[in-house]
């Protein structure tokens, strides 16, 4: 039974749009992908804040690195050049490894075009069997990575042009 003796009118929302309700309307969807951005980045500094330390260090090497690919990527192509340079990081670690293995202090490589690269030791090494192990630790895992090089390209069948491009078994050449 209807006590009610008038009829229930329901509520209608105003038929003209307002400009105001337009541009809500328009934001909406740009506000949800602000949203979304906002909350990928506040997950993302806990990875990008600890990298932050390592910045100095990227710029150092990787910005000297990627100078050294794009010059020889200008006269020798993308190849050559970066066969040529990650070739010489190897041998590079293999200096590095080696010096943190005696305990000494290093610098990250440092790269220079046309002339090779460089670690920077820090401090000294205490004899001359620790010096001639630092300076042996760079032909011997450059070697290695001439030998991976040969590998893969003996795996895959390239031509024997494109497996010397790398320069894998000079890189013994490279103290």
């Amino acid at each position: 039974m209807n006590l009610q003796t008038e009829p229930i009118e329901e509520y209608k929302a105003p038929s003209e749009e307002t400009a105001w309700s337009r541009v809500k309307k328009a934001l909406a969807p740009l506000g949800v992908i602000f949203v979304l951005i906002a909350k990928f980045f506040a997950k993302l500094k806990f990875v990008l804040l600890p990298l932050l330390k390592f910045l100095p260090i990227l710029l150092k090497s990787g910005g000297t690195m990627l100078l050294m690919i794009w010059i020889y990527t200008q006269m020798w192509g993308w190849q050559f050049a970066l066969g040529f340079v990650l070739l010489l990081f190897v041998h590079e670690t293999g200096h590095l490894l080696v010096a943190k293995k005696f305990g000494l202090k290093v610098g990250a490589p440092v790269f220079i075009p046309f002339m090779g690269a460089f670690i920077a030791l820090k401090e000294a090494p205490r004899n001359a069997w620790m010096e001639a192990c630092v300076g042996i630790g760079g032909p011997m895992l450059g070697s290695l990575g001439a030998l991976v090089c040969n590998v893969l390209g003996e795996f895959f069948a390239a031509p024997l042009s494109l497996r010397s491009r790398g320069l894998g078994i000079s890189s013994i050449f490279l103290i």
